[in-house]
């Protein structure tokens, strides 16, 4: 269901992200409607979680969005209800089936919208389902003719604050292995037909508002450390609504009796049970808002905790090269592509390190020092082809789903490619440089000199490629562009004249003059492919 809002929501994705990036009180509605439409704060925190992998939200804007997912998320008990698992409306979904018959047909539908209507429709129909079926199932465990639930309950009922305690631990773990709170809630009120009482169930909900959070958590295994500060933040949140509610608990049960004594007349609910169910529906909801407006004024402290609860053994920001478009962080086309886009950045660090390397390279004169830097720039030649692999296969994948603009697609394989080809003229030189050395072939200050030149017109070239994929309309850099690729080519002449000189002067021998002919031919021929890669980007 979540696939199907993703992708009827991808023209406006830009503008959503837009949304998050603004001040608490949007960020806190994006997340609350969000969860709402989805009804999976998992689906949403994992999501929250990869926005801030991609560097598309900061650590604060993911927390507001997880108040908002909060809240959203205590909308799913009041579904369960009107559902059927109270005796109101909708008790029987005959609706449902029908409507599986209209959503099949269309998910075929070559119209993209279509198509993802019908997926998100297919997803409301399972959703539906599986909970009648959660509910059905639950009812044949026949829990109130079921000694250990009886003892359980009874055992418990007189214990206190100790008896709820022991259901918040029930809630935590069953929620933790099943990784849904909705499931938990299903479960929960279920419990209360066959004589779970309010206290108890209470103390459940809120293991199962504890446990939701170890699934974000997951998610961030393979995330980088801010991502996985996100995650942490999370669970923070929650943490921090047990530790008031806890000491507060029976004052909170009291204003939820209060209140629905004052809303029973109105709403006409009959039966003990099903009253205890829409008193746990508005305890869940209750609770979760007093926790955002109480913790919302504390989102410095949540954001070092989070830091602190990132093991040192988690920081490794190599991890997101390592990691790069993993399938967990891609479920929507336009998400997709921009995480395409953060890589392509990713991309160009990557070159400018392998080029700063060889810089280091040329005028390093310890060959055991010469040799570690060769492998490091072998390293990074690799993972520029694991990067190059990893990103088409996405651009492929959308390409094939029919979700995206093809043209875009075109723009960024190109964009990639020539960006390998780069890496593969810096591997080039590194191999150059090593069939150099072992000839005992020496190069003359002049010719370093000349190297460096073009390198660091090679590298203020990339740098400013960055700003412009950043922003196009970037009227300064755009000249600078146009001004250094003519400096980079003015440079070269003067080499090349220069070398042809020192030749026929007999400044340096035959052997070394070819290797440096070849190294300044590959270094100039950068160009050619930086011209390509800004081509593509103003187009």
């Amino acid at each position: 269901m979540s696939d199907g809002v993703n992708r009827l929501a991808s023209g406006n994705f830009k503008a959503v992200i837009n949304a998050m990036s603004g001040n608490r009180f949007t960020g806190i509605l994006t997340g609350f409607f969000s969860t709402s439409i989805v009804q999976s704060s998992s689906t949403i925190t994992v999501l929250i979680v990869s926005f801030v992998n991609a560097k598309l939200i900061s650590l604060k804007q993911s927390i507001y969005l997880v108040l908002g997912s909060n809240i959203g998320t205590t909308l799913t008990a009041w579904l369960i209800l009107f559902l059927g698992f109270g005796d109101v409306s909708f008790s029987n979904p005959d609706y449902i089936l029908p409507l599986l018959v209209i959503a099949v047909p269309i998910y075929f539908s070559r119209n993209n919208q279509l198509r993802s209507f019908g997926t998100l429709t297919i997803g409301f129909v399972i959703l539906v389902f599986g909970l009648a079926e959660l509910k059905s199932t639950v009812i044949g465990f026949d829990l109130s003719n079921n000694i250990y639930f009886t003892e359980l309950v009874e055992n418990n009922n007189q214990e206190g604050i100790k008896g709820v305690f022991s259901f918040f631990l029930l809630g935590l773990v069953f929620t933790s292995l099943i990784q849904s709170s909705s499931a938990a809630l299903a479960l929960t009120l279920a419990m209360v037909v066959d004589g779970l009482s309010f206290e108890l169930a209470a103390g459940m909900i809120l293991g199962a508002n504890l446990g939701t959070t170890i699934t974000c958590n997951l998610a961030a295994i393979v995330a980088n450390t801010e991502a996985k500060k996100a995650a942490r933040a999370h669970f923070v949140i929650n943490l921090m609504g047990i530790l008031w509610a806890f000491p507060l608990f029976y004052v909170l049960l009291s204003l939820v009796g209060n209140l629905f004594d004052y809303l029973l007349p109105i709403i006409g609910l009959q039966g003990t049970q099903e009253i205890i169910q829409y008193e746990l529906a508005l305890f869940h909801t209750g609770f979760n808002l007093i926790n955002v407006v109480l913790v919302v004024w504390f989102v410095p402290f949540i954001e070092k905790m989070a830091s602190r609860l990132v093991f040192a053994a988690e920081v490794n920001e190599q991890s997101r090269k390592d990691n790069l478009l993993n399938p967990i962080f891609t479920s929507s086309s336009d998400y997709s592509m921009l995480k395409v886009h953060d890589e392509v950045h990713g991309f160009l660090d990557l070159n400018l390190e392998m080029m700063e390397l060889f810089g280091t390279l040329i005028n390093q004169k310890d060959q055991d020092k010469q040799q570690d830097v060769i492998n490091k720039i072998i390293d990074l030649e690799e993972k520029s082809d694991s990067l190059e692999l990893k990103i088409a296969s996405v651009l492929t994948r959308i390409a094939q789903n029919g979700d995206g603009n093809d043209n875009q697609i075109r723009k960024q394989l190109i964009i990639v490619t020539e960006l390998e080809r780069i890496a593969d003229k810096i591997y080039d030189l590194s191999e150059l440089f090593q069939q150099k050395r072992e000839n005992k072939i020496w190069f003359i200050q002049k010719q370093r000199d000349a190297l460096l030149l073009l390198l660091q017109d090679c590298i203020l070239i990339l740098h400013t490629l960055k700003k412009i994929l950043k922003n196009k309309e970037n009227a300064i850099e755009l000249s600078n562009f146009s001004m250094l690729c003519e400096r980079l080519n003015q440079d070269m002449k003067n080499i090349k004249r220069n070398h042809y000189a020192s030749i026929q002067k007999g400044n340096y021998k035959i052997k070394s003059g070819v290797i440096f002919n070849n190294m300044f031919t590959t270094l100039a021929s950068i160009e050619e492919n930086t011209g390509i890669i800004f081509s593509e980007i103003i187009e």
